[in-house]
């Protein structure tokens, strides 16, 4: 859906840039972590409660970086990448950074304890809350007339779906823990 409201506004090409930096560059640290997280959890319940710790710092530093490189972003798109829509690849970025660091929490850190403890069920009890609920909801005002289609928009809509994501994995994360005799406060000693 995002993808085709994308293209109709015409702006696919910086979208597509701007996703290619997050995705290729900004998140690379993250996402590695959330192997390492996915495989430790699965090896050993205990690295939930050893761990956890440990990955939330190790994400802060990953955000850290994150915001500390944004002074960067703008020489990098004109001089290294020479990006024609600078400017536009630049304005995704900065609106989509508040939503991606939430993405970097969630994914890396509870999404993947919860894979790794193997309740790979909860995903999908995730994707049909933003999927089919959430997008399902922003495409029915679209097509009423009530959300007007632009690329701040479909910024902001995909980062709704971000922030949406969070609310159940929150509580299926405390619930996978409490199966496993795993408190919040066991996390943090």
């Amino acid at each position: 859906m995002i993808l085709g409201m994308v293209n109709q506004v015409g702006e696919q090409g910086a979208y597509w840039v701007a996703n290619n930096i997050i995705w290729g560059i900004l998140l690379v640290p993250s996402l590695a972590l959330a192997e390492v997280v996915k495989r430790d959890v699965a090896n050993s319940v205990d690295a939930v409660r050893l761990n956890t710790l440990i990955y939330l710092k190790c994400t802060v530093c990953f955000v850290l970086l994150w915001l500390v490189s944004i002074p960067l972003w703008k020489p990098f798109l004109t001089q290294v990448l020479q990006v024609g829509q600078a400017e536009t690849v630049l304005e995704i970025m900065l609106v989509q950074t508040a939503f991606y660091i939430v993405f970097m929490f969630n994914y890396s850190v509870l999404d993947s304890t919860i894979k790794g403890l193997g309740v790979t069920r909860y995903m999908l009890y995730q994707s049909i809350v933003v999927d089919v609920v959430y997008y399902g909801v922003v495409f029915a005002l679209y097509k009423a007339g009530v959300v007007q289609m632009s690329l701040l928009n479909i910024s902001l809509i995909f980062g709704g779906g971000m922030l949406i994501d969070m609310l159940p994995t929150v509580w299926l994360y405390v619930k996978t823990l409490r199966n496993h005799n795993i408190r919040i406060a066991d996390l943090v000693r």
